[in-house]
C-alpha cells in the first residue's frame, strides 16, 4: 500500500505555490488573466514568481534519501500539546555568546519586520492588530510591544538583508516578522550569528536546522530539501482530497500537473514517489515567466482521457486559474485542486477570475475564515480594534500568527527576559504554542525547527465565494525512515 509521502521537495513546491500569491502576468494571447489590487481585495498580482525559485533544492541534493514508499510505512501524530518538543533527531546546542537585552526596557519590548509585501500585503496590519490586543490586555509581563512596522523588500535580497541591519543595528530590535521568498541565508544567518529571533511563514531554509532563531508559525516547512536530518513527510496535502472523496488514498486515481521548472520537477518526483502507479497521467505546464498557458487543451484533454479521481495542480497562480476553468468547463466533475488560489477578496475583485475557479479547490495551510471559527474571527475582530477594515486576507493571517507565536514564547520567557533565556525557554526547556480554537495546529519547539506543521483545509469556490469543504485540520507526519 502506498503511503503519504511527500517528499522534501513536493512539500516546498505546495508551500511556494501559496507564497507565490496572485502571479499572473499580462497574457500577450488575450486570454483574460488574474490581477488583484491590494486596494480591491489585499492580495497583488506579481509580474512572476522567480524570487521564490530561490529555494530550490542545490544541484546535487538528493531529494529521495530516507523514502519509503512500501507498505508499513509508519505515521506519527502532528506535534501535540502533550508531546515532547524536545525530541529532535540531533541534540540542540546551547546559548553561546553574552546574552543581549538589545530592544528591551523596562517598560516596552521593540519588535520590527521585512516581508515581500507585494506578496503578502496586510502583513504589517496583521502583526499590529495581534500586537496591540497584547497590550490592550497587559502587555508581556508589564512590558507594552513596540512595534516599528514591517519594511518591504521587494523581492531584493540585498534590500533584505540592508533592512534587517538597520533595524538590528540601529532601531535594536530584539526580534522581527519576517517573510519573503528573499529571506536567503544572509539574512537569517545575521540574524542568528546576532540571536534575533525571527517569526514568519516558514518556507525558507531560515526557519530550519541548523538556524534555530527562525520560527514559523508552522514549522519548517521544507525540511527534506534544507538536509535536515531525519525530515518527516507532511500528510496535508493529500490526506483532504482522499477525505472529499471518500476514497483511501491508496485506491486514488490522480493525475498531476507540475510547473515546468526545476521546482515542478522535483515534485513531480515526490508524487510519483507518493502515489507510484497511481498516477494515471502527469505533465509539466509552462510558467508565466515561461508565456504561461495560452491554450489549455492539451492539459484538458488529458484529464479527460483519464478520467482520475482528482487532478492535482502543482503550479503557479496564472497557471491555476486558466487550467481550472479549462477542465472544469470541459465537464470533469473530480475535485480540481491547487496550492495558490485561495486569496481571500480576490473572488469579489475579479468576477472573471471568480467564474473560472468556479467549482474548483484550493489547500490552505492557514486557517480560513469561510471555516467560521473562533481563530480566523479573532483576526477580524482584532483589525478592527485598531482601525484597520476587518478583511483576514493571506498576508493578514500570515502577519497575525506570527506575531501570535512571538507573543506566546515571550509570556513563557517570563519577566527575565534577554536573549539567552529567550533560547533557552524556547530551544532547550522547550516551548509548545496553544492555538486558539480553530487557529493554527499546535507546533512545538525546538522540534519545529526539524519538521513542519501538518495542517489543512480544502476551500471551494461556490457561486462565486469561498466555502469550506474540508475545514482546516491537522494530520499526520510520516516517518520516511520507517
Amino acid at each position: 500500500m502506498k503511503r503519504f509521502w511527500l517528499v522534501k521537495v513536493l512539500s516546498l513546491v505546495a508551500t511556494l505555490a501559496l507564497v507565490a500569491a496572485a502571479c499572473g502576468d499580462d497574457d500577450d494571447g488575450g486570454e483574460a488573466t488574474p490581477e488583484t489590487t491590494a486596494e480591491a481585495s489585499g492580495t497583488t498580482a506579481a509580474g512572476g514568481t522567480d524570487g521564490a525559485t530561490t529555494t530550490v533544492p542545490p544541484e546535487g541534493t538528493d531529494t529521495t534519501e530516507g523514502t519509503d514508499t512500501t507498505e508499513g510505512t509508519d505515521t506519527t501524530e502532528a506535534p501535540a500539546t502533550d508531546s515532547d518538543p524536545t525530541a529532535t533527531p540531533v541534540p540542540m546546542p546551547e546559548f553561546e555568546g553574552d546574552p543581549s537585552t538589545r530592544g528591551i526596557t523596562d517598560d516596552s519590548i521593540k519588535v520590527g519586520g521585512v516581508a515581500q509585501l507585494d506578496f503578502f500585503p496586510g502583513m504589517e496590519e496583521g502583526a499590529r492588530a495581534r500586537f496591540e490586543r497584547a497590550n490592550r490586555e497587559g502587555g508581556i509581563h508589564g512590558r507594552e510591544i513596540e512595534f516599528i512596522g514591517i519594511e518591504n523588500d521587494g523581492s531584493d535580497t540585498a534590500k533584505n538583508l540592508d533592512i534587517i541591519r538597520g533595524q538590528v543595528e540601529n532601531e535594536e530590535v530584539f526580534a522581527m516578522i519576517a517573510t519573503s521568498p528573499s529571506l536567503l541565508p544572509g539574512s537569517t544567518d545575521y540574524m542568528a550569528e546576532n540571536h534575533v529571533p525571527f517569526f514568519g511563514w516558514g518556507f525558507m531554509p531560515g526557519f530550519c536546522h541548523p538556524n534555530y532563531w527562525g520560527f514559523g508559525f508552522n514549522g519548517c516547512l521544507s525540511p527534506g530539501p534544507f538536509g535536515v536530518p531525519d525530515a518527516p513527510g507532511n500528510e496535508s496535502l493529500i490526506a483532504p482530497i482522499s477525505e472529499l472523496v471518500g476514497k483511501p488514498v491508496e485506491e486514488l486515481r490522480i493525475v498531476v500537473l507540475n510547473s515546468d521548472d526545476d521546482a515542478g520537477r522535483g515534485g513531480q518526483a515526490g508524487y510519483q514517489a507518493l502515489f507510484g502507479d497511481q498516477i494515471v497521467a502527469d505533465d509539466y505546464v509552462p510558467t508565466v515567466t515561461a508565456g504561461g498557458v495560452t491554450d489549455a487543451t492539451p492539459w484538458v484533454n488529458l484529464v479527460n482521457e483519464n478520467d482520475p479521481d482528482a487532478v492535482i495542480l502543482s503550479v503557479d497562480f496564472g497557471a491555476a486559474v486558466v487550467l481550472k476553468a479549462a477542465i472544469l468547463a470541459s465537464g470533469y466533475e473530480g475535485p480540481l485542486v491547487d496550492y495558490t488560489t485561495y486569496q481571500p477578496g480576490l473572488l469579489e475583485a475579479q468576477p472573471n477570475v471568480a467564474q473560472g475557479l468556479e467549482g474548483g479547490y484550493t489547500n490552505s495551510q492557514i486557517p480560513p475564515i469561510e471555516d467560521g471559527t473562533p481563530g480566523p474571527q479573532q483576526i477580524i475582530t482584532d483589525l478592527e480594534a485598531i482601525g484597520e477594515p476587518p478583511f483576514a486576507a493571506s498576508g493578514a493571517s500570515i502577519g497575525y500568527w506570527s506575531a501570535d507565536l512571538l507573543v506566546q514564547q515571550l509570556l513563557a520567557v517570563g519577566e527575565d527576559l534577554n536573549t539567552k533565556t529567550f533560547y533557552d525557554t524556547v530551544n532547550l526547556t522547550g516551548f509548545t504554542y496553544t492555538p486558539p480554537e480553530g487557529g493554527l495546529g499546535p507546533i512545538a519547539y525546538p522540534i519545529g525547527h526539524f519538521q513542519m506543521q501538518p495542517c489543512a483545509a480544502l476551500v471551494q469556490v461556490i457561486d462565486g465565494k469561498y466555502t469550506s469543504a474540508v475545514p482546516f485540520s491537522c494530520y499526520k507526519l510520516v516517518d520516511l525512515a520507517a
